[in-house]
Order: C-alpha cells, then structure tokens, then sequence
C-alpha cells in the first residue's frame, strides 16, 4: 500500500487533550491518526494510560514531582509546569518553541476560557473539540468551508455577512446547499461546527 502523503514531524497541529472524555474516543481516534505532537493535562492521565498513547508534553499545575514520577515510564516526556500564567498561555510557548501550526483542544467550550486562546500566537490555529462540536478560530475575519445541506454551525452574534447559511435559532444556523458557505466578519470569531 502506498501514500501520497509525508507525515513529517511537526507538521501537524498539536493534540491537546485536557478533558478527554469530552468527546467521542472516534474523534480523538482520527487525529491520532495524523501522528501530532500530544500534549496532555493532568486530567487525561488515566485516559493516555489506558489507551497505551505515547505523549510528548504534559501541562501539569499541582503536584509537579509526584507527575513526573507517574509519567516518567514515558521519557521523553517533557513536563511544562503552570505556576503563574494559564495552561493556554504555557501551550502556547510550547508549540511556538517546536515549530507547530496550530492546535487541536480536547475540552469543554467555555466562551470565557476561550477568550483566552485569543491571546495565543497568530500563526497558531486553534479549534477547540467538545462533545458533537468543533468550534474554529478564524484569525483572519473569513470562515470558508464546502459543506452538505443541512449542516448545522454555531456562530457569534456580532458576525458580518454571511453566504450559504440559514439561520434557525439565535445563534444557530444550516447549510442551505451542497458548496461553499462563508461567514466575513471584521475582527477575530469562533464559528462552530457539528460533527457528527
């Protein structure tokens, strides 16, 4: 069997997993696939064992010697203490100090807490999976994606113009049609996407 791609190191974005159980193990499952940098919390310890899943990083805020020692079967494991600052802004370092494009979060959706991946690097893109959903940044104020009629998407309120889409609830919207749907707005936006 041949490939037509190259996986090559660091060419993917990260896996960040800090609920793990926020989402279907399917899901996890498919970006495992595309062989990321994994970067756990402590929460996803359990998880990681279980699953026999090699990890490259661990974001670790209490107990930094007694996770060293529970993890070191894994060496290399670079452990990445968060003392002062938020785990986001410690992964942020993290994947800009290795060279990657962009992020992949397992967890929860908190719009606040997700005011804070505002703050990681430009060049870094980040989406967030929880539950049935995966919520894109769009850095750049244009969210472009084929997709199939009925697709439903989450957007923000304060969202420019909008192609392809109907709306069906305050937030909610569908895909009218097969192709293209597009959402400009003039600033940052996290649009929502189902996926399942």
């Amino acid at each position: 069997m041949s490939s037509h791609y190259i996986i090559r190191d660091h060419q993917e974005p990260a896996l960040l997993l800090l609920q793990p159980l926020a989402v279907n193990h399917n899901i996890i499952s498919g970006l495992l696939e595309w062989q990321p940098t994994i970067i756990i919390g402590e929460c996803a310890l359990e998880y990681v064992f279980d699953r026999h899943i090699k990890v490259d990083a661990a974001v670790v805020t209490h107990h930094v010697n007694q996770f060293r020692k529970t993890i070191e079967y894994q060496t290399p494991v670079e452990i990445i203490p968060v003392k002062n600052q938020t785990i986001y802004s410690k992964v942020n370092k993290y994947c800009n100090s290795k060279g990657l494009p962009g992020i992949n979060i397992i967890n929860h959706y908190d719009p606040l807490s997700s005011q804070e991946l505002h703050k990681m690097s430009k060049n870094l893109s980040v989406s967030i999976y929880d539950g049935i959903m995966k919520y894109h940044l769009i850095r750049n104020g244009v969210f472009r994606k084929w997709t199939i009629p009925g697709k439903q998407y989450l957007l923000n309120s304060h969202i420019c113009k909008i192609s392809g889409l109907l709306r069906t609830g305050e937030s909610t919207y569908r895909a009218k049609n097969y192709g293209n749907i597009t959402v400009e707005c003039n600033s940052e936006f996290w649009v929502g996407e189902v996926i399942y």
